[in-house]
């Protein structure tokens, strides 16, 4: 079976579909595709139409503004964007804001106003992880919550965040297809809950593509009738 690499996954219900596609799941509108991880583990459904242009909700944080909303363990909020972290792994974080299954789109970057260390970006699970100068790098989430944190170095460190902004991708470019279930809603037909996302590769399949020639044959006998 070939392989994908740097394939895209949304798979939350509603707004299924893969990106960043091999030319033939692009040619195989009507087939079923299988996405398998490392462990045999897949994902499956049915390749509805191929997409158009990349769709991005807004940034969640646009504006951003540590002194709202945003909670702390063993770090301080010094202002709209600076933060001072107290110990290793400490943290400022928001629960509950991002949707698991969901493909996301972010860029993170900071500078250290004072100690050594550095800082980092994520879902609570790590399937998204923004390190210094990530920009435009594409994550399929599986957690709810979202945090900034030390990652290592020596405490206290402080720093000002100067770039931080994560979107959901709701629609797949022109180098991805929409992901339907055998009842035309946006969604896979079958989901391994245990499969690897984000894995830097896939091997996957294609079920029931019918040739020219087989598409051919079958149109004439229905035209025929039986």
């Amino acid at each position: 079976m070939p392989t994908a690499t740097g394939l895209r996954i949304s798979s939350v219900n509603g707004t299924a579909f893969l990106d960043n596609c091999p030319a033939d799941i692009l040619a195989a509108v009507g087939a079923q595709v299988k996405i398998y991880d490392a462990s045999s583990r897949y994902l499956q459904g049915v390749i509805d139409v191929a997409g158009s242009s990349e769709t991005l909700d807004s940034d969640l944080f646009s504006g951003l503004n540590f002194t709202s909303g945003w909670s702390v363990a063993n770090a301080t909020i010094n202002d709209a964007d600076s933060l001072t972290f107290k110990a290793i792994y400490g943290i400022v974080y928001k629960a509950s804001i991002l949707t698991i299954g969901a493909l996301y789109k972010g860029s993170f970057d900071y500078t250290i106003t004072s100690g050594t260390g550095t800082i980092q970006a994520n879902a609570d699970g790590y399937e998204i992880k923004l390190a210094k100068s990530s920009s435009g790098l594409y994550r399929t989430n599986l957690r709810t919550g979202f945090r900034v944190q030390m990652l290592s170095g020596t405490a206290p460190i402080s720093g000002d965040i100067t770039t931080m902004a994560l979107q959901k991708v709701t629609a797949p470019s022109s180098s991805g297809v929409i992901i339907k279930d055998l009842s035309g809603n946006q969604n896979f037909i079958s989901k391994d809950a245990n499969f690897t996302y984000n894995a830097a590769s896939y091997v996957y399949e294609i079920l029931n593509v019918a040739t020219a020639s087989q598409s051919v044959f079958l149109r004439k006998i229905f035209q025929r009738g039986f």
